[in-house]
């Protein structure tokens, strides 16, 4: 491969988000001190899956553990230091959250009401995403009336 072909890197992350008793969607975001708001999200090791990578990144740099819906939101690439990344975003109903986790020390979370969260979210890449998944609970919570 010539000099400056270099595939870009791939990436999983997560959307994690859940219903409260009352319907409303609450999509929990995290940070470095000071910095934008985010969501978990992190290079897939050799042997991982997107998937196994998106779970994975949010029990290390959030706490939470849940299941990933079965189709992704979308994907969005950025730069990084050594070249681009494309990121491919799942959904993830959390089902635990830890009380201590890898990177307490240096991240925080908050759960956000949904449009809240579309607003705070440092990437506006992922904002349709969100939205994205938005229309799809709406349907299920729909479906059952």
């Amino acid at each position: 491969m010539a000099f400056g072909q270099v595939p870009f890197k791939r990436q999983g992350a997560a959307v994690p988000f859940r219903i409260l008793d009352d319907g409303r969607i609450e999509i929990l975001l995290i940070r470095r001190q000071n910095k934008p708001w985010g969501i978990p999200k992190g290079g897939v090791d050799p042997g991982r899956t997107l998937r196994n990578t998106a779970l994975n990144e949010a029990a290390e740099e959030a706490g939470i553990h849940g299941e990933l819906l079965e189709e992704p939101l979308g994907e969005f690439m950025y730069q990084k230091k050594k070249g681009e990344l494309l990121v491919t975003v799942y959904a993830m109903r959390v089902t635990k959250m830890d009380d201590y986790w890898l990177e307490q020390p240096v991240r925080e979370r908050c759960w956000f009401g949904f449009e809240e969260a579309l607003t705070l979210i440092g990437r506006k890449e992922i904002q349709p995403m969100i939205a994205k998944l938005g229309r799809m609970l709406d349907v299920k919570k729909s479906d059952g009336h």
